[in-house]
C-alpha cells in the first residue's frame, strides 16, 4: 500500500513528573509521530495510586486534575485519551451530590486548560465497547459546556476493533447529547517538540 496510504507511529504514555525528561528521551531515539496522554496513575505511579478506581479523597481528584493540566501545558500530547476514567463521585457513596459537585469543579480545569492549549479531550471507544466508568455523563456535560474539542479514540486493544460503526455511532450520541465540538483531525504533536 506505499503510496496509497499513510501508517502513522504513535503512543499513549502517562506522564509521570519526575521521569518525563526521560521518556522524552526514549521517545526521541525512534520514529514517532504523535503521543497521545494517557494518565493511568497520579504521581509517578510507584508513589501514586490507580486513576481506574474510586478515588477516596479529594486530594486524590485534585492531584489527577494538576497533573492532566500539567501535562496537557507541555504541548507534546495530541490529546487527552480518557480524561474522564477516574472515579470520584460514585452513586453508591452517601455523599453522591456533594462528591459530583466536586468533582464537576475540578474537572472543569481540565476543560479549561484543554481550551488554553488546544488540547482535545478523547471519547474513548473501548469504555463504550466493554461498558466500563467512562465516558462520563458528568464530564462529557461539561466538555460540551465548555466548548472544548473533542475526538473519538478507538483504544483499540486489537485490530477488529478499530474505528468500529457501532462504537462510532454511540460516540456520535454522546456529542449530539452533550453538545460535544466533535473533529476528525488534529494535528500532530510529537515528543520532540517539548517546550
Amino acid at each position: 500500500y506505499r503510496g496509497k496510504i499513510e501508517i502513522l507511529l504513535g503512543y499513549e504514555t502517562e506522564y509521570y513528573p519526575k521521569h518525563f525528561a526521560d521518556t522524552l528521551d526514549l521517545l526521541n531515539r525512534y520514529p514517532c509521530d504523535y503521543i497521545i496522554m494517557g494518565q493511568h496513575a497520579i504521581n509517578n505511579e510507584y508513589d501514586g495510586i490507580s486513576t481506574g478506581g474510586l478515588f477516596t479523597r479529594p486530594e486524590e481528584l485534585d492531584r489527577y486534575v494538576e497533573q492532566v493540566c500539567e501535562g496537557m501545558r507541555l504541548g507534546v500530547y495530541t490529546y487527552i485519551a480518557h480524561p474522564d476514567m477516574t472515579t470520584y463521585a460514585d452513586p453508591d457513596t452517601p455523599d453522591f451530590e456533594e462528591r459530583l459537585a466536586y468533582y464537576r469543579e475540578k474537572m472543569s480545569e481540565i476543560c479549561r486548560v484543554s481550551l488554553e492549549t488546544d488540547t482535545p479531550l478523547e471519547i474513548n471507544m473501548l469504555g463504550i465497547r466493554d461498558n466500563r466508568v467512562y465516558p462520563k455523563g458528568s464530564f462529557m456535560s461539561l466538555v460540551g459546556e465548555f466548548g472544548c474539542k473533542a475526538i473519538a479514540g478507538s483504544d483499540a486493544h486489537s485490530p477488529d476493533v478499530v474505528a468500529r460503526a457501532e462504537d462510532y455511532g454511540r460516540v456520535l450520541k454522546y456529542a449530539d447529547e452533550y453538545g460535544i465540538n466533535l473533529i476528525d483531525y488534529v494535528p500532530l504533536r510529537t515528543p520532540s517538540q517539548k517546550k
